[in-house]
Order: structure tokens, then C-alpha cells, then sequence
């Protein structure tokens, strides 16, 4: 640290005398000598007593953070005129040592959200891409980080739930500007768009998007997540994540078991209700491929969301022309959400400073008759 004994007060009153001291002579900012001293000190108190001089006051600190504190400091001075700029010296140098310390302790718990995103790159046990859409949405890489909070989806009400709560940085699974690749040219007017961004701004907030390099995580951070919250660990095949095997439950058993555990107010389930099912794959998210529904080995496919003229329709098609098979249509947000609830524990691991807190993000649809 950088300590600049300089005096910001030309005078200091104690006990029963008053110091008046001189500038320190300086050289850039460097005091090169020791002020002239006056004194109209007497050597007794007011009970007639002989009383050791004591001086009071406070000298400026720069941290090598860059904070500006002014310590405080109380000592007695035993030979006033032979040496109490050593005494006052030594004393006060001691004090503001130990308080710019304290800061430089305190500087150094501030975690910005730059090194949290360098800390998950060391830790998520896959080589960063070059090419990715896990990187910061909004905010800066040299904000400090108050709390984290993970999120399958940074909605505006998920956003606004974690300033709430202290969290400062979210870490979203998916996007949160209405594409992919969070590509915001074409809102920049839009008032949506402008409300969000200025609330993130407003908040200091950071949201950085953890989508690629979470799923490249062995085990599958998504899968891994879901498989706990479904409670199907002793279903899934050890080689496969994202395989599972029962004993025959219907799909409509399934699919209502699904809904309970997960919490699901609105999901949509194509083929028999009575249909045995033993061979099961989840396709946690987005199901962009018919090749998975078209597998001869599997009783039904278990999707985030899909588009209905693709995935949708083939499975429709494929039901009706006699085959035995059942689609399960969660919803994006439930279909990865526990998987982000498993990332918030995953970051504890190596994140202490601040608080991680999982906040769910909202499921958006409602059923009319669901009251």
C-alpha cells in the first residue's frame, strides 16, 4: 500500500494542550522532512496533577485499491519539544497500516463478474469455443458482483426477482433479448426491448448466458439437473444421460407424473394415453430433428418445444399410421429449469464471496380451465 503521511488537519487539540504544526515539506507527493512545532502545553491536568500530553487526529491513507481513507489516531507525547514527531510517527503509521490493511482485505473480496466467468471456465471441465453464445449480454466484465443468480430464462420478471433479492449478476441459460445470439440492432426503439435494457442498466446488473459450454458439461448440466428433479436417476442408463427405462407405465401415468414433479400448468402430450412405455428419451429443450422420434428402440420422446409443422406433425402422422409410439411436450422453460437450479449449487462450489441463489424463471402459458 501507498501511505501518504500528510495531516489534513493543521491543528490537533489534546488532553490538555494544542499542537499546531507546519505544512510537511513535500516532493511529489512524498514528504521529505518534519513541520516546525509550537506548543502551549502545560504538564498538569486540572486536578493539579502532572499529565502526559496526548494528541489527537488523523492522517490520510491511499490503499493500492485506490480507496482514500482518513484513519484516526490518539497517543501521548512524552518529550514534546525533543521528539514528538517520532512518537506521533510510529504510533499513527502503525494505526493506518492496520486500517488501510482492512481495506485492502475488504478490495480483495470484491468479486467483478469478469472472474466469475473466468472461474466457470476453469471449472466447467471443456475447452472454452471460440465460437459461443455463452458470453454478456448486458453489463460489464468489471462490474462487482453482489450476488449471482441462475436462471433458465433471464425474463424481465426474473431479472427483476434477483435486483430484488441482492443478485446483480444473472447467469441465463437462454437468450434474453428475443434471438439466439441476443442480436438487439433491429429493438433498439422498441419499447420492450428499451425497458428491459434500461432496468438492467439502472441496476448495474450483468447477465451473462451459460448455454453451450453448460450442456458440453460431462454429465450434461441440463440433463443432469432434470434426471435429479424427476427423481429418475436409478431409470437413466449410465451411457446415456438421456436415456431412461421403466416397467411399463402408461403415457398418460408418465406424462402426469412429469407434470406433478415439475410443476407444470400447461403441457401437451401426443398418442395413447394407455400406451406402455418402457424405452424413454428426453430431448431437454428445443427439438429442432425428427431423427429422435424415429428411433424403431423407443416408446416415446419427451421435448422442451418444437415446431408443430416438423416434429409435431411427423410424430401426429406416425402415430396414425399404426405405430405404438408417444410424444410429451413440456414447455421450453420447465423441460430445462431444474437444470439451472443444479447450476446455482454447481457454482457454490467455487464461487464463496457472494451469495448464488437459483430463480426460477415464470412458466408463461395457463390452461382456461385450469381455474
Amino acid at each position: 500500500m501507498d501511505v501518504f503521511n500528510v495531516f489534513n488537519h493543521a491543528n490537533f487539540t489534546a488532553l490538555n494542550t494544542t499542537l499546531n504544526f507546519a505544512a510537511y515539506p513535500q516532493s511529489n507527493g512524498v514528504v521529505t522532512g518534519l513541520p516546525a512545532l509550537a506548543s502551549n502545553a502545560t504538564p498538569y491536568n486540572a486536578a493539579g496533577r502532572t499529565a502526559r500530553p496526548a494528541v489527537a487526529g488523523s492522517l490520510l491513507v491511499l490503499s493500492s485499491g485506490g480507496v482514500l481513507i482518513e484513519v484516526a489516531f490518539f497517543c501521548f507525547v512524552d518529550r514534546l519539544r525533543e521528539e514528538p514527531i517520532m512518537a506521533l510517527s510510529r504510533r499513527s503509521f502503525a494505526l493506518s497500516a492496520a486500517a488501510a490493511s482492512l481495506v485492502e482485505a475488504q478490495e480483495k473480496k470484491t468479486l467483478t463478474a469478469g472472474e466469475v466467468i473466468e472461474r466457470i471456465k476453469k471449472n466447467v471441465g471443456v475447452p472454452w469455443r471460440a465460437e459461443t453464445v455463452d458470453t454478456i449480454k448486458s453489463g460489464g466484465a468489471d462490474t462487482p458482483v453482489t450476488g449471482i443468480a441462475t436462471t433458465m430464462m433471464a425474463t424481465l420478471d426474473a431479472v427483476e426477482r434477483a435486483s430484488a433479492a441482492g443478485k446483480n449478476m444473472v447467469i441465463t441459460h437462454e437468450p434474453t433479448f428475443y434471438s439466439h445470439e441476443d442480436k438487439t440492432d433491429a429493438l433498439k426503439e422498441d419499447p420492450t426491448y428499451r425497458f428491459k435494457q434500461d432496468f438492467l442498466d439502472r441496476h448495474q446488473m450483468v447477465v451473462f448466458r451459460f448455454h453451450d459450454h453448460w450442456h458440453a458439461h460431462r454429465p450434461d448440466g441440463i440433463a443432469t439437473g432434470m434426471t435429479e428433479a424427476l427423481g429418475w436417476g436409478k431409470n437413466a442408463d449410465p451411457a446415456n444421460p438421456r436415456q431412461f427405462l421403466f416397467d411399463g407405465i402408461t403415457l398418460g401415468a408418465l406424462a402426469k407424473q412429469m407434470q406433478d414433479k415439475l410443476k407444470i400448468r400447461a403441457m401437451r402430450v401426443v398418442g395413447d394415453p394407455d400406451l406402455k412405455v418402457r424405452s424413454v428419451s428426453a430431448n431437454w429443450g428445443y427439438a429442432g430433428s425428427l431423427r429422435p422420434f424415429m428411433r424403431p428402440d423407443l416408446d416415446s420422446l419427451i421435448i422442451g418445444e418444437a415446431r408443430e409443422w416438423e416434429l409435431i406433425e411427423y410424430a401426429a402422422d406416425t402415430i396414425t399410421s399404426g405405430k405404438k409410439k408417444g410424444l410429451i411436450v413440456l414447455g421450453h422453460i420447465p423441460s430445462e429449469q431444474a437444470g439451472m437450479k443444479y447450476c446455482a449449487d454447481w457454482l457454490k462450489t467455487f464461487i464463496t464471496e457472494v451469495p448464488v441463489e437459483f430463480v426460477p424463471a415464470a412458466e408463461p402459458f395457463w390452461r382456461p380451465d385450469a381455474g
